[in-house]
């Protein structure tokens, strides 16, 4: 709801329920959010003209993928993961095509192909050298120090979160800085960086995440399959 808008794009939010895995009353109201949320979709697809829709996974993706099929318009799913979640199997089955970004348990799904996980321009032709010197500057790291990334995800992850602090204390080794980029729990977290011995730079996002790439010698991270493609194509350890 910030970024899309802020990159140029118009966003429209819809009614959604999460599905419970356990018994749970919450559960029966799916169904008649479902329906609206059908018929919501299927109304701003028409007004806007659209001809074909992408859905990328999620709960947003089943109501999205009957809102094409009521308007007779194609429908393309992008499974970012080797496991593909409920809501893609759901949707599979009507689209003309699943495009995969890694092999695995979604080859199964009914046309698919593996094409990979789109990466932004400034990742597909990474440059470490030629970013190096400018990463350290926007971070404000001394030369010379080997660089700690810690990345949790577009929320941030407590675990890692937690951990950071023990690693700066515990730390007995050569020269280190850590780069954090801590999510929407910036604030519990920001203090210690702040009283660190060592540098330590504490921050809820990073747009433009080349440099955190280029700065950074070893990344600390979740197992998120975009993320993983952009450690691979940084060559991040």
């Amino acid at each position: 709801s910030r970024v899309v808008p802020e990159a140029g794009f118009p966003f429209e939010p819809f009614e959604l329920v999460s599905l419970r895995r356990s018994l749970s009353p919450r559960n029966l109201r799916i169904p008649a959010v479902l329906r609206r949320t059908t018929r919501a979709m299927a109304a701003a697809l028409e007004q806007r003209g659209t001809r074909v829709l992408l859905a990328v996974g999620g709960y947003v993706t089943v109501p999205a993928a009957a809102a094409a099929r009521r308007l007779g318009i194609p429908f393309f799913l992008q499974e970012q993961n080797a496991v593909p979640g409920l809501a893609v199997r759901l949707a599979a089955r009507r689209a003309r095509g699943v495009f995969l970004g890694l092999p695995g348990p979604a080859e199964a799904l009914p046309r698919a192909r593996i094409t990979g996980n789109p990466l932004r321009p400034e990742l597909a032709t990474f440059d470490r050298a030629g970013l190096a010197a400018e990463a350290r500057r926007r971070y404000g790291l001394p030369d010379g120090v080997v660089v700690l990334g810690v990345l949790g995800g577009s929320l941030g992850a407590r675990v890692l979160n937690q951990a950071v602090p023990a690693i700066v204390a515990a730390w007995a080794g050569g020269p280190l800085a850590v780069v954090q980029l801590a999510g929407v729990e910036v604030a519990d977290f920001a203090p210690h960086a702040a009283a660190a011995s060592l540098p330590w730079r504490c921050l809820p996002f990073e747009e433009e995440m080349q440099f955190f790439y280029a700065a950074a010698d070893l990344v600390l991270c979740r197992a998120g399959a975009m993320t993983l493609a952009e450690l691979q194509a940084a060559g991040k350890p």
